[in-house]
């Protein structure tokens, strides 16, 4: 994730930070970096209950994967602070 806030200082700098209920627990974001990972394996349940069809591969075959939707503030650290809200932000892991 990037954030670019054109101001100096404290103004400039941007913080990231997930929301919802995967949030600390399938991922998480770096405040600092806007890194986005997951913090530990998808559980099986997350996996057969969160499939959509996506692509057909080359044998004309639909294939599925988990996806997932997260919601993300990114911030300034100036006063006042301004945060930008991401409510539907869509996670597709392949494998």
């Amino acid at each position: 994730l990037l954030a670019i806030d054109p101001d100096e200082g404290l103004n400039g700098q941007v913080s990231y930070a997930i929301k919802g209920e995967t949030a600390g627990i399938l991922f998480n974001v770096d405040p600092r970096t806007g890194l986005l990972y997951l913090e530990s394996q998808i559980p099986r349940q997350y996996i057969t209950n969160n499939k959509q069809k996506t692509t057909i591969n080359n044998q004309g075959n639909d294939l599925t994967y988990p996806t997932f939707l997260l919601a993300l503030d990114a911030c300034d650290h100036g006063e006042p602070r301004r945060c930008t809200h991401f409510p539907n932000l869509q996670i597709q892991v392949t494998y």
